[in-house]
C-alpha cells in the first residue's frame, strides 16, 4: 500500500495476523457473526533474579513477580528487611496518625458548622475504629 507522510511517500505492508474464530456468536443490528481474535503463540518468560531500588525480586514464568526472600516484609522502596513485629508496630503508628488527622478534621468541621461533612467524618472514624 502506498502512503505518504508530510509529502514523503512510503510503502506500508500491514503485519499479517492469523485470526481464529471463536464459538461465541455476537449480534450487531440483528446480524449474527462469530467473534474473531488473533491467535497468539505463548512465549515462556525467562525466570530471572532482579532488583528494583535495592529490593530483590524474581520474575515468574507467566510474567509476574514475586519477592525473592519469603517471610521478610519490606517497606516500599527500602532495602532494609522488616520483621513481622516491626511491621505491626509501623502499622499501629500509621493507624494512630490517621486517627489523629481525622479528629483534627472533625474539629474543623464542627467549628464551621458543616453537618454533612461532620457525618461523613464520623462514619470514617467508625470505619477506622478510632477511639476518641
Amino acid at each position: 500500500m502506498k502512503l505518504s507522510y508530510r509529502g514523503v511517500p512510503y510503502d506500508y505492508t500491514p503485519p499479517s495476523l492469523e485470526m481464529t474464530e471463536s464459538e461465541i456468536m455476537a449480534t450487531y443490528r440483528g446480524q449474527s457473526y462469530p467473534l474473531r481474535y488473533p491467535r497468539h503463540m505463548t512465549l515462556v518468560q525467562p525466570i530471572a533474579d532482579l532488583s528494583y531500588r535495592g529490593v530483590p525480586y524474581r520474575s515468574t514464568v507467566n510474567g509476574g513477580a514475586e519477592p525473592r526472600e519469603r517471610g521478610v516484609l519490606r517497606p516500599l522502596g527500602s532495602s532494609i528487611p522488616m520483621t513481622a513485629g516491626e511491621f505491626s508496630q509501623v502499622n499501629q503508628i500509621h493507624q494512630a496518625n490517621l486517627c489523629k488527622r481525622l479528629s483534627a478534621r472533625i474539629a474543623i468541621a464542627r467549628d464551621r458548622g458543616d453537618e454533612k461533612l461532620l457525618q461523613l467524618l464520623e462514619r470514617e472514624s467508625q470505619d477506622l475504629v478510632c477511639s476518641r
